[in-house]
């Protein structure tokens, strides 16, 4: 598929989504359209990294870079887990459970899911600071 037709498909609005009114609607596709940004400069970025190409310093920049990336896009992805597991949104795909559906969807291990879903409904449960 092309990268127009990706673009094209996610941000197709859904009726199932939960979300109402046009300007809702477009808020939407504007999240997903930068997911898909995210997704695609990531794509880049793991076509042309090279790390026999580096010096040691630059490798070491670069690997805790990409360390505080991984640690916001988890971030992120525990909360939508949570949101999904709130909205039982893991139901008619094929699993029992939101742990389950996480897990498959994550490549972890059911621990890992129940460890996330509890990290996030701990997280829900402190006062905003």
């Amino acid at each position: 598929m092309d990268a127009a037709a990706s673009t094209a498909n996610v941000n197709e609005p859904s009726s199932a989504s939960g979300v109402s009114g046009p300007s809702a609607g477009g808020a939407k596709r504007k999240k997903v359209s930068a997911l898909v940004m995210v997704e695609k400069a990531t794509d880049l970025f793991c076509g042309v990294a090279d790390p026999a190409r580096l010096s040691g310093s630059v490798a070491a920049e670069a690997c805790e870079r990409v360390s505080l990336v991984i640690r916001k896009l988890t971030a992120v992805q525990a909360r939508l887990a949570g949101r999904v597991e709130e909205t039982s949104g893991w139901m008619g795909r094929g699993h029992t459970s939101g742990p389950s559906w996480l897990a498959a969807a994550t490549g972890g291990s059911m621990a890992d899911a129940y460890r996330m879903l509890h990290t996030v409904k701990r997280l829900d449960d402190c006062p905003h600071t």
